[in-house]
């Protein structure tokens, strides 16, 4: 059910037209880490901030036919078998102090939403505070359809206030210029993960973690 969406993303780009939806979705992937996707869109005329919304539209609709049980579970276990130990402490140690002053920590991601549910839980976030790309549910499967507002860029924001009608005491991000550009502008205080010293933001404060 996915590879009529993957084939419409495929198209646009000039990719050969995929057979399997995992094996496109794997190489749009390896393309999107090695920046070739970019490049591949911006050949076409496709902005770069345009070509990542779609791809980050794509993959909270990809899912479609795919119980929502069955997406946990499976992101369950390979965040414990490759991303659980990769937390950052220093995360774990500003969440901390920041429910001891009354501070409700909400996860906002570009990323699916119920997977968002699945590595936000690590960091003591439950689901009902989480937000991300999701497609409507349809008997307990993933749908089709966009629930908007997506969660990229300006969408970040917009979604949050159905949570909370005031804007955020801190945000904290890493894509500053793109995904989490408006929400972190948006807090009063505009925290972006960096791991490089002495980087400077206009408008914005660097939190140093050493890779």
């Amino acid at each position: 059910q996915a590879l009529p969406l993957l084939k419409a993303f495929t198209d646009r780009i000039g990719l050969p037209t995929p057979n399997d939806p995992t094996d496109a979705a794997r190489l749009l992937q390896e393309l999107h880490e090695s920046g070739e996707l970019v490049a591949l869109g911006e050949e076409r005329g496709i902005s770069k901030n345009t070509l990542l919304y779609e791809l980050y539209e794509l993959q909270g609709r990809a899912y479609v036919g795919k119980s929502i049980v069955d997406i946990k579970a499976r992101t369950r276990d390979i965040f414990e078998a490759t991303m659980a130990s990769q937390i950052f402490p220093e995360i774990q140690e500003l969440f901390d102090l920041a429910r001891g002053q009354g501070i409700v920590p909400i996860a906002v991601s570009a990323s699916c939403h119920w997977q968002v549910e699945v590595g936000a839980s690590y960091l003591g976030v439950p689901p009902r505070l989480c937000l991300g790309v999701r497609s409507k549910v349809e008997n307990e499967m993933a749908g089709e359809t966009l629930n908007l507002p997506m969660t990229y860029g300006p969408g970040k924001v917009e979604a949050l206030r159905s949570i909370s009608p005031c804007p955020p005491i801190m945000a904290i991000g890493d894509s500053w210029q793109r995904t989490d550009r408006e929400l972190l502008k948006d807090a009063a205080l505009g925290l972006v993960v960096v791991h490089e010293p002495d980087v400077t933001l206009e408008g914005l404060h660097p939190f140093y973690i050493p890779t």
